[in-house]
C-alpha cells in the first residue's frame, strides 16, 4: 500500500496536469470530466484496495489450558486459577461485545495477550 507522502505527491501531479490540461483544451467537457475524475481520485482516503489478512492466533484456549503451571505463570504471569477468574469476570463486559463484521477474539485470549505483553 502506498505511503500517505506517495498518495500526496500523486494528488500534486494530477493537480498540476490537470491545470495544464485546463489551459491547453479547447472544450469544456474535456475539463469538467477532468474535474470529476480528480475529485473521485482525491475522495478517495487509499489509492489501493485495502489487503486483508488472515487472523493467527498464536495460543488458542486449549493451548493454554494444557501449558504447564510455570510455562503458564511465565506467559500470563498468573496462575491457571486466577486466570480464569479473571477472564470470567470479564467475558461479558461489552468491550468485548462486537457487532461488526470482524469477529473479534475470545476475550480469554486477549486476556492472555494482554497478560503476556505486560
Amino acid at each position: 500500500m502506498p505511503k500517505a507522502w506517495q498518495r500526496l505527491l500523486v494528488l500534486q501531479m494530477l493537480n498540476s496536469l490537470q491545470f495544464i490540461d485546463a489551459l491547453s483544451s479547447d472544450s469544456d467537457s474535456d475539463i469538467h470530466e477532468d474535474k470529476i475524475l480528480l475529485d473521485m481520485i482525491t475522495s478517495q482516503r487509499y489509492i489501493n484496495p485495502c489487503r486483508r489478512y488472515p487472523s493467527h492466533y498464536r495460543y488458542t484456549m486449549n493451548d493454554l489450558q494444557t501449558l504447564s503451571s510455570k510455562k503458564f505463570k511465565q506467559l500470563c504471569r498468573t496462575t491457571h486459577e486466577s486466570f480464569e477468574k479473571l477472564a470470567a469476570k470479564i467475558k461479558a463486559d461489552k468491550t468485548f461485545q462486537n457487532s461488526s463484521q470482524n469477529k473479534q477474539c475470545n476475550p480469554a485470549i486477549q486476556l492472555a495477550v494482554a497478560l503476556s505483553r505486560l
